[in-house]
């Protein structure tokens, strides 16, 4: 049991039917996606327009990218394991199955150096994710690696990427957002 479910959230959900228009177009892009708006957007809807970019940078880590899915997916899971993201947790889980991570390397995604599921260039950029969220700076051996599987655009891309969700991790329980009951069966399309 997550043990902020006990503690209630620090800030209200706006409605779901909100007459700020910017909310208004946010909230329907949101559901043409196919999903939400779940109880973090709702949360952070008090900042309608830093809500409106926030929404804008997610969309573009998931539809702008030319970075594979399926890598994206593993950066957000590591992230949130390290960082303590259980509200996103709840969310990317269905969506890196979805995408062709399989239920063994999601799983292992929590002790991925004694895990025999990940490849070569999967290890490489676990490690970086580790680095990136846990030191002070990515050693330049590992950044190294990286490059031998990734490109200029890539790495920036998925650095980009845990940024993001180390953010989102820190927002969620700062302000002690609860998951959705269905948390992982409403889940955007994939991109």
């Amino acid at each position: 049991m997550d043990p902020r479910a006990e503690v209630p959230p620090r800030v209200s959900l706006i409605g779901l039917a909100p007459s700020d228009p910017v909310l208004v177009d946010v909230f329907e892009r949101i559901r043409a996606r196919g999903a939400g708006p779940l109880n973090m957007h709702r949360a952070l809807a008090h900042a309608p327009r830093v809500f409106r970019a926030w929404v804008g940078m997610a969309h573009a880590l998931r539809e702008q990218t030319t970075t594979p899915r399926h890598a994206r997916e593993l950066v957000i899971l590591r992230v949130l394991h390290v960082v303590g993201g259980d509200y996103e947790l709840a969310q990317h889980r269905s969506m890196a199955l979805g995408c062709g991570l399989t239920a063994a390397q999601v799983e292992a995604v929590t002790h991925w150096r004694d895990a025999d599921v990940f490849d070569g260039r999967q290890r490489v950029l676990l490690a970086y994710v580790d680095e990136l969220v846990s030191a002070n700076s990515v050693d330049d051996a590992t950044f190294a690696a990286l490059g031998e599987y990734f490109d200029e655009q890539e790495i920036v891309e998925l650095t980009l990427t845990g940024a993001f969700y180390v953010a989102a991790a820190t927002v969620t329980r700062a302000l002690n957002i609860q998951v959705e009951p269905d948390a992982g069966r409403t889940e955007y399309e994939s991109g």
